[in-house]
């Protein structure tokens, strides 16, 4: 990874396009940094029920706290 830092992607509900773009994104992270220059992360996927069990997603990723974002430091 260069000093450039790392592109943080933001995903707004995981139904089938969202899910979709998570699934894209994991399989083409090196094809994306070679690309870019820099490392991609799905870093928050914003969904109703963050509780809820959902397959192929570590439940770490998701988020049903809209606030964080517009701003980062923002705490659910």
């Amino acid at each position: 990874m260069t000093d450039k830092g790392m592109i943080r992607i933001a995903i707004l509900g995981f139904g089938t396009v969202g899910a979709g773009v998570y699934q894209l994104v994991e399989r083409q992270k090196d094809e994306l940094e070679a690309k870019t220059g820099r490392a991609a992360e799905v870093a928050k996927v914003l969904v109703r029920n963050a509780s809820k069990s959902r397959e192929g997603i570590d439940a770490s990723v998701l988020t049903d706290c809209f606030k964080i974002f517009f701003d980062n430091h923002h705490a659910c």
